[in-house]
C-alpha cells in the first residue's frame, strides 16, 4: 500500500515498510518493491508533480528519472510479445510482453523459477536506465524496445530520451570462461558467466540446486549489487574485463576494411578505420537511415518492427536534426492539406515528435481550408 503525505510516500507491504523521499525515489533502482506494477506506475507519475517543487535539490541521476516520468505517456505503447530461447545444456523458452503497464518476462520453461510460466515485472524506467532483468539475448530486440519506449515520450529529444543503457552484442562463449564456487561438498554458492548474462545461486548435497538467480550484463554494469549477491570485487573486475574485451572484439569485427581486389590508393589505415572510404560508406549508411527515419514519421520503433533495424544507424544528433526537418515539412504540409482526417493524422505525428504548436497549426489550417474555393462548384461551372 502506498500513501502520499507531504513530500514523502509511505509504503507498507507485508515484511517491508519505508518512507520514500522524492530525491531518494528518483535515485533508486526498483522503487516500491512488492507493489503491483500499476500502483508503482501511478506513484511515479504522481511523484513528478511533487518533484517539480524540489527540482533544485535533485541530483543529475534523479533529474534524468524525473524527466523520464514527466515525458513518457505509456498509453502510446502498443502491446507486443517476443518469444525467444536461451540455451545451456537444455533450451529454455521465454516470452517478453511490453504494453502500457511495463515489461513482463514469462519464464515458460521454469529456467529461474521452480514454477514454469512465472512472470517477472519491470518498470519502464528500470529497463531504460539499467537494462533487462531477465535474459534478452537479441540485440535487435533490445534496440526495438528502447525505440518503442522513446516514441511514447511527449517531447522527443528531452534530456532522458537518449540516456538509456548501452547497446552491445553479448559475447559468444561455447563454454563459460568464468565460474566461481565457494563452499564445500554440503553447501556451496556459485557464480557463472553465460553468453546471455550472469547466473548466481546455491546448491546443497541433498536437494541439488536450491535457487538460481540472474543478472543481465547491463544490470551488472549499471546497478550497485546488494550485499547478498555473492559477487566479490575480484569477480567484478574479471567479469568487467571479459565484457570489455568482447565489446572490443565485436567493434573490430564491424570495422570497415577495403576490398583487397579494389584499388586502395589514397586510403590510409590508422588502426581504427580507413579514412576516405569509411567516410563515404558512412554517408551512404546515414542517407539510408535518414530515409527510414523520414518514411516512418520519426517513430523509429516501426523501423525495427518492419525488420529494417539492421539497416538503421543514427546518432542522437542526427535524429534531432532529422526530426527538425520532419516537423518543418509537416508544418508546411498541414497548411496545404484539405482533408481534415489527413490533417489530424499529420498533427498526431507532429505531437509524437515533440511539436508544441499543433493547436495553432490546426486552427490556421482550418481557416485556410475555409478560404479555398469550393472544388465541386468550380467543376460544375466548368462543365456548363
Amino acid at each position: 500500500m502506498l500513501q502520499f503525505t507531504g513530500n514523502t510516500i509511505q509504503q507498507s507491504t507485508p515484511g517491508f515498510e519505508k518512507d520514500w523521499s522524492i530525491p531518494e525515489l528518483f535515485e533508486t533502482y526498483d522503487p516500491f518493491p512488492g507493489e503491483a506494477l500499476s500502483a508503482r506506475n501511478d506513484a511515479m507519475r504522481r511523484s513528478v508533480e511533487m518533484a517539480s517543487e524540489l527540482y533544485g535539490e535533485l541530483s543529475e541521476t534523479a533529474r534524468l528519472r524525473y524527466d523520464f516520468w514527466k515525458q513518457i505517456r505509456p498509453e502510446r505503447i502498443e502491446a507486443e510479445e517476443f518469444v525467444y530461447s536461451v540455451k545451456i545444456t537444455d533450451t529454455y523458452q521465454w516470452a517478453l510482453t511490453i504494453n502500457a503497464e511495463g515489461l513482463f518476462y514469462k519464464d515458460i520453461s521454469g529456467h529461474f523459477s521452480p514454477r514454469p510460466s512465472t512472470v517477472y515485472e519491470q518498470l519502464f524506467s528500470d529497463f531504460w536506465f539499467y537494462g533487462p532483468i531477465m535474459p534478452l539475448p537479441d540485440l535487435h530486440t533490445r534496440k526495438w524496445i528502447i525505440a518503442k519506449i522513446r516514441n511514447a515520450f511527449i517531447q522527443a529529444g528531452s534530456p532522458a530520451s537518449y540516456q538509456h543503457f548501452q547497446f552491445f552484442e553479448y559475447p559468444n562463449f561455447p563454454v563459460s570462461p568464468l565460474q566461481w564456487t565457494d563452499g564445500d561438498d554440503k553447501v556451496s554458492d556459485f557464480v557463472t558467466v553465460r553468453d546471455f548474462g550472469i547466473e548466481w545461486g546455491r546448491s546443497n548435497w541433498h536437494a541439488g540446486l536450491v535457487y538460481l538467480n540472474f543478472l543481465s550484463f547491463e544490470h551488472f554494469l549499471n546497478v550497485p549489487l546488494p550485499e547478498y549477491v555473492p559477487i566479490t570485487s575480484e569477480m567484478r573486475s574479471e567479469i568487467n574485463a571479459l565484457i570489455h574485451n568482447a565489446q572490443i572484439a565485436a567493434e573490430k569485427a564491424a570495422t570497415p576494411r577495403p576490398n583487397e581486389e579494389e584499388p586502395t590508393a589514397g586510403l590510409t589505415y590508422s588502426g581504427e578505420h580507413y579514412s576516405e572510404k569509411s567516410t563515404i560508406a558512412q554517408v551512404v549508411d546515414n542517407a539510408e537511415s535518414k530515409q527510414l527515419f523520414m518514411d516512418n514519421g520519426g517513430q523509429t520503433h516501426y523501423i525495427f518492427l518492419d525488420g529494417n533495424g539492421d539497416r538503421y544507424s543514427a546518432t542522437p544528433a542526427e535524429e534531432a536534426k532529422w526530426r527538425k526537418e520532419l516537423l518543418e515539412h509537416y508544418a508546411k504540409r498541414i497548411q496545404e492539406e484539405d482533408n481534415p482526417a489527413i490533417r489530424g493524422h499529420i498533427a498526431h505525428i507532429m505531437q509524437l515528435n515533440g511539436a508544441t504548436n499543433i493547436e495553432a497549426l490546426l486552427l490556421a489550417a482550418a481557416e485556410n481550408a475555409l478560404q479555398k474555393p469550393n472544388c465541386d462548384k468550380v467543376t460544375k461551372i466548368i462543365k456548363k
